[in-house]
Formats: C-alpha cells, structure tokens, sequence
C-alpha cells in the first residue's frame, strides 16, 4: 500500500458475492474506483531570520521577503477604515507606525496597541499583521516567538470567497493542513503578546 504523501493512480475494483445461504443474490456483483485525491504540497518559508549579522545588515528582510507572499499590518485590524500598509522589515527606511517590525528577526507590528508589551514589534491590543498569498494555500504552519503564560494568538483565514474559519493557539505552533485554497491569513492576539517566528506555506 502506498504511503500518505506518495501520489497514486485512480484504482478501480470489483466486489463478487456468492454462496448465499437462505437468500437470493439480485445482483451478485458491483464495480467502484477509489479516486486520487492525493497530492504533494511543497512549502516555502518566510522568517527564522537569527540574530542579527553586522557583515548582512539586510538578512532580516530578506528572511521576510517572498515574491509568493505580500506582508501588511494595521494598527486596528477590525478597523475596515483603516488602510493595510507595508510591513518594515528593519531597513533604514522609517517603519510604517515609526520604527521597524522586526525584533531580533521576528515580525510583528510597530508600536504598542494595548500597551502590554515589553517590545514595541510584539503583536498585542487591536494590532493585526496580514499575510496574503499569490496562490491559494492549502497549508500553513505557524511559529510565534515570545509566546508563554496566558498568549493566545488568532489566525483569520480568507480565500477567493470572503471569511473561512478562525483558529486560536495556545502554543507557539499552529499547524493548519487541508485547507480551502488560503489566500491570505491575518495573525491577531487573542490574549497577551506575541511576535510571528516565522511561517511555512504551500
């Protein structure tokens, strides 16, 4: 039999019954295929960017940078007024809310929502950082630094149809597979604060 992450061939099969004992078969026989929904997902990963290097001052950004996937943040994420901006990911360039997102090479957003955390670049309060994806996802696995105690993150996920479920972590992993075709995913706090380590795709 074939492993879960090998792609098989549509199989056909047939089930004959005979024998019957007191009974009379009316159809003694019937066909069926088993079709091949399997399918092999490679991911992609942004983040686990390490400590900081002097000799590649832009090795943060690049860990954050994937032509696959856009990156935004809002101050308010339940707030529809409020624009989806450009994630700063520790350039020279000032950060979109005054300074960067990144600290010690995980993203968040810039500044201090609820005013809980001890890094302004920790997600808490209303804050809400958006990942949205050029091709729909079926896979995501997230990893938050700074996570302990009473931290709960949210992940929202959306495909081409609007709103499709909420997940709330407990723990610094969240690991979401046969999904809808994902095209983007907004990480929010539940309860306490938190930074994004980094997210596997595909």
């Amino acid at each position: 039999m074939s492993g879960d992450t090998t792609v098989e061939p549509d199989e056909a099969f047939t089930v004959t019954l005979s024998g019957a004992i007191g009974a009379t078969l009316g159809t003694d026989a019937a066909s069926s295929t088993i079709i091949n929904d399997d399918t092999i997902v490679t991911l992609s990963m942004i983040g686990a960017a390490g400590a900081f290097n002097r000799s590649n001052p832009n090795a943060w950004r690049d860990a954050w940078t994937n032509p696959a996937v856009a990156i935004t943040h809002r101050k308010n994420g339940s707030d529809t007024n409020e624009a989806w901006l450009v994630a700063n990911f520790g350039t020279a360039t000032p950060g979109t809310y005054g300074g960067s997102d990144v600290a010690n090479g995980n993203l968040g957003v810039a500044g201090r929502a609820g005013g809980t955390q001890p890094a302004p670049q920790e997600i808490d309060g209303t804050e809400a950082l958006r990942f949205s994806f050029t091709v729909a996802m079926s896979v995501l696995d997230f990893t938050f630094d700074a996570f302990g105690g009473i931290d709960q993150a949210r992940v929202d996920l959306y495909n081409s149809g609007g709103f499709v479920s909420t997940h709330t972590a407990s723990s610094a992993s969240l690991v979401l597979t046969g999904l809808p075709g994902i095209t983007s995913a907004i990480v929010s706090s539940e309860l306490g604060n938190f930074n994004v380590d980094k997210l596997s795709f595909g």
